[in-house]
């Protein structure tokens, strides 16, 4: 498993993230789109950087990152897993700070 703090998030254009991470030795990269995170998760997260790491935590947590699609979007996130928005946000209020390293 994908070691869950062990990612760089780089920003782009607003709401999009992209993903350094590995998987064993290789290198793995994804688009993470968190555009209409406040609508997807019923208010309760945003497109920012802190929300970004706890969904990357949250993912990283529960599947290889060599398994996940090059773009993420937080509906397909929030549509797939059933308690992940409170989930999340404990992660993101918990702990984000300490989750991933920043560029």
């Amino acid at each position: 498993m994908t070691n869950p703090k062990d990612f760089e998030l780089v920003p782009g254009q607003r709401g999009a993230w992209t993903v350094n991470t590995v998987a064993g030795d290789d290198p793995v990269s994804f688009m993470l789109l968190m555009g209409g995170a406040g609508e997807a998760s019923k208010g309760k997260l945003d497109e920012d950087e802190a929300s970004a790491r706890a969904v990357v935590a949250y993912l990283l947590g529960r599947q290889q990152a060599d398994d996940l699609p090059n773009r993420v979007e937080i509906g397909d996130v929030t549509a797939s897993y059933g308690d992940v928005v409170d989930e999340i946000v404990r992660l993101r209020d918990g702990d984000a700070e300490s989750v991933g390293e920043s560029s």
